[in-house]
Formats: C-alpha cells, structure tokens, sequence
C-alpha cells in the first residue's frame, strides 16, 4: 500500500488493524517503508525479539565462561553486582528527580479543581494520600 493511500484513510487502516488484525505494509516508490500492525502483534515481535537477545546472551556468557578461570568468572560476579547497584541507584535518582515535579503536578491539579469547586476537603484529603502512598511504595 503506498504511503499516499495510507495517509488518506488513515483512520479505516487504524479499525481494520484493531478490529480484524489486518498487517498493513507502507511503501514508498514502491519499497517497503513501514507496517501499521496491531498491539498485539507488536507485543509478539517485541516479545520474540527480547528471548531472540536473551538466547544470544546467554550463549555467549555460557562460551565466555567455558574460557574463564574461576577468578576471574568471579570478578565478572562483582562486576555484574556493581552495575545492579548502579542500575538500582540511577532508579533511586530518577525516582528523586520525578517525585517532586509528580507532588508540584497534582498540588496544581487539585488547585484548579478547587478553583473550579469540583474538589471538597474530602477529596483533597483522599487525593494527597492516594498521592503520597504511591510516593511511599516507589523504588
């Protein structure tokens, strides 16, 4: 299908896809370019792709580490410890970080609805502490 046609009745492509689960390819001077397919087949390919890269990594550990002695399979363990630790605390960072815009985001929120009178003290009070729960349980 040329991207032109596509473009003109995005929307029937769009329902097709979700409703049937028709794949749609996209051309360009007549190559292909793109495909319009649903979330689900999408989730399978990611899935596919993901256990694709698992099996390749775990080959090649398991060829590196047929190789190694055990001193050094036991510095590749620290290794591998220091950048969970590091993952863990670029989390803890970014979770630092998105925290007070979330908290700034929501007092706006409830400022408006309260401006608005959509929002009485006991959905305030319910609100912040649905809020600040989620605060609680984030990495």
């Amino acid at each position: 299908m040329q991207a032109s046609e596509v473009r003109q009745s995005f929307s029937e492509f769009v329902d097709e896809c979700w409703a049937r689960g028709r794949r749609t390819v996209i051309q360009r001077n007549g190559k292909p370019v793109a495909a319009l397919v649903s979330i689900a087949d999408l989730q399978s390919l990611l899935e596919a792709d993901r256990q694709q890269s698992e099996a390749m990594l775990r080959e090649m550990v398991a060829e590196e580490a047929g190789d190694l002695a055990p001193a050094t399979a036991a510095a590749h363990e620290q290794e591998k410890e220091k950048l969970h630790g590091a993952a863990n605390e670029m989390i803890a960072c970014a979770t630092r970080m998105i925290v007070p815009i979330a908290v700034k985001a929501v007092e706006e929120a409830i400022r408006n609805k309260r401006s608005r009178r959509e929002l009485g003290p006991k959905d305030e009070s319910a609100l912040t502490e649905r809020v600040l729960a989620e605060i609680d349980t984030a990495p």
